[in-house]
């Protein structure tokens, strides 16, 4: 099933005709200490150092792995299962992503919100009554978007307290093309409006709607989502730290939508657990699925190193934290889980099969290290 929604998406991006740029390395620079959680314009920032001086219109379609070891934490290892999370999974881009001027905001979002309708009901055959959107509100400030998410062991770098408008457009747009009135959902936090202040430059502000799928038993699936980034943060460098003191409007503007490919999959199919997909059923009788997405984060992780040492630390302490969780499992038992991962993702990660070898050679590694 994940082989039919990923040839769905494909086949509409061919639709499209808008060029593809290589899938980047989980062990991107661009997340530091981390591994690559969402798409990654990589190639934007090896050009220009520095997203919110783009300064020509730029144009990509993308498919490739994301790593949320946050998700992995919460909903395999602290006894909270989710429907549809995966520690491990695939995303794409639907209508692309696209930066043109502040002028074209409304036209690259009414193209992304369009293209987004059409291929969810008229190429994958979803229900439009069952699709519930989120868009942001107004009258929040980016201190306390930001602040929501951190504890108190944490530093505020987002230190703006200009009120935000509210996103007006996106609401207007997903009516026009079919939603009604009550499938538009009003929200006030990160999940609708984006205060980036990332580790090695600075990346666009702006909305975000987030977009659900109601599944047979009632529950809201979040299959894809789109930005649409119109501000810069004004920043002020103190002691190597980067604050945003404000934000205002930008010359530019980025429309970009993702989608998930194991849930597209699940929403088409009478299913209401991303475990009940016919493509894992070999998986769950070889593992647990805790076990099993471990396995499956470090069989990326390794693919992408092609044998080179990764040198952070951080990243070090969590592939050892993630070895730790096989340890009941034989090296055959682990080979086997690798093996039957390769054989799901062969369309569309041919490359994991280089990375089986490399993954075991780590995993024996680690342990004749510990011993």
């Amino acid at each position: 099933m994940i082989n039919k929604a990923y040839n769905l998406i494909k086949d509409h991006h061919k639709s499209l005709n808008i060029p593809y740029t290589p899938q980047t390395s989980v062990i991107s620079p661009l997340f530091q200490g981390q591994f690559n959680y969402c798409l990654d314009e990589i190639h934007w920032y090896k050009k220009y150092k520095h997203f919110t001086k783009i300064n020509e219109e730029e144009h990509f379609q993308k498919i490739m792995p994301a790593i949320r070891l946050a998700d992995y934490k919460k909903y395999y290892t602290a006894n909270a299962p989710s429907p549809d999370h995966l520690a491990i999974f695939t995303i794409s881009t639907l209508s692309g992503a696209h930066i043109g001027t502040a002028e074209q905001y409304e036209y690259y979002l009414d193209y992304a919100i369009k293209n987004m309708i059409d291929f969810l009901t008229k190429k994958a055959g979803l229900s439009i009554e069952k699709l519930k959107v989120s868009y942001f509100g107004g009258g929040m400030t980016p201190k306390e978007i930001e602040q929501s998410r951190k504890n108190e062991k944490q530093t505020l770098f987002i230190l703006a307290n200009k009120k935000i408008p509210a996103d007006n457009l996106s609401p207007l747009l997903w009516k026009k093309y079919g939603l009604k009135n009550e499938q538009l959902l009003v929200d006030y936090s990160r999940d609708t409006f984006l205060t980036n202040n990332w580790y090695l430059c600075r990346g666009p502000w702006g909305y975000r709607n987030e977009i659900y799928y109601q599944l047979q038993n009632g529950h809201y699936l979040d299959i894809a989502t789109i930005e649409f980034l119109k501000y810069t943060p004004i920043v002020e460098y103190r002691d190597g730290k980067s604050y945003c003191l404000s934000y205002k409007p930008w010359k530019q503007s980025l429309i970009i939508d993702g989608l998930g490919v194991e849930r597209l999959a699940l929403a088409k199919s009478d299913l209401n657990d991303i475990y009940d997909l016919p493509d894992y059923h070999k998986l769950l009788k070889l593992a647990k699925s805790k076990e099993i997405e471990a396995i499956r984060i470090l069989h990326r992780v390794y693919t992408d190193s092609k044998g080179e040492k990764i040198n952070s630390r951080q990243r070090k302490d969590k592939l050892k934290k993630l070895i730790r969780k096989i340890n009941n499992l034989s090296i055959e038992e682990i080979k086997e889980i690798l093996t039957e991962n390769e054989k799901i993702y062969s369309n569309i990660f041919p490359e994991l099969q280089t990375g089986t070898d490399l993954t075991l050679s780590a995993i024996k590694k680690y342990r004749l290290k510990i011993k």
